[in-house]
């Protein structure tokens, strides 16, 4: 429900970058987490902040593995972004 405060709060703090690393998914779908449910979603936030910021456009992506040899995490698609 607050995605649109966060957006402008994540663009309203930076001068130039943003970084989201995100459980990337084309349609939201939420995910259990801890046995948690309501607090974690997979979906577009990058693509998301993009379209409600017209000036930001994208500079690097990338994704990052659980099965990395050196560093491990969760697999999550990066995006650095660039206010223009």
């Amino acid at each position: 429900d607050d995605l649109a405060t966060v957006y402008r709060r994540l663009y309203e703090s930076t001068q130039r970058y943003i970084l989201i690393a995100e459980y990337f998914a084309e349609e939201p779908r939420e995910v259990t987490y801890r046995g948690h449910t309501g607090v974690l979603w997979k979906r577009e936030f990058a693509r998301e902040l993009m379209t409600q910021y017209p000036d930001v456009k994208d500079l690097d992506y990338g994704f990052v593995s659980k099965d990395h040899p050196h560093w491990p995490q969760d697999d999550l698609t990066y995006v650095l972004m660039e206010k223009t």
